[in-house]
């Protein structure tokens, strides 16, 4: 195992979740939020509740669809981002770890 690399690859696979995530809530799907604010609790109470989010957040998303009055297409749009995101971050971590090719010994 390759110390260094593991490393760097939790770090970077960190700040694209914090980019990926700020991008699909903070940019996309704001209107989405905004016309359906009644239904949201605050900032400050959404964030003392974000660990549970991030643990839970492909059920979360069905769930939560199941359970608030809320358009399909906000737990669709979760839930496919969700999956985006998951395969980028695989990606991300694999190019990043990646061990060098070995060279061919003839």
């Amino acid at each position: 195992m390759n110390t260094k690399r593991l490393i760097l690859a939790i770090v970077v696979a960190f700040v694209v979740l914090w980019v990926t995530d700020f991008l699909v809530h903070g940019v996309w799907m704001v209107p989405d939020y905004r016309g359906t604010q009644q239904l949201w609790r605050t900032d400050a109470a959404m964030g003392s509740r974000m660990s549970w989010m991030g643990l839970f957040s492909g059920t979360w998303a069905i769930i939560m669809y199941v359970v608030v009055p809320m358009p399909g297409s906000i737990a669709a749009k979760w839930f496919f981002a969700g999956i985006l995101q998951t395969i980028l971050l695989g990606l991300v971590t694999f190019f990043v770890y990646k061990p060098k090719s070995a060279p061919v010994k003839m």
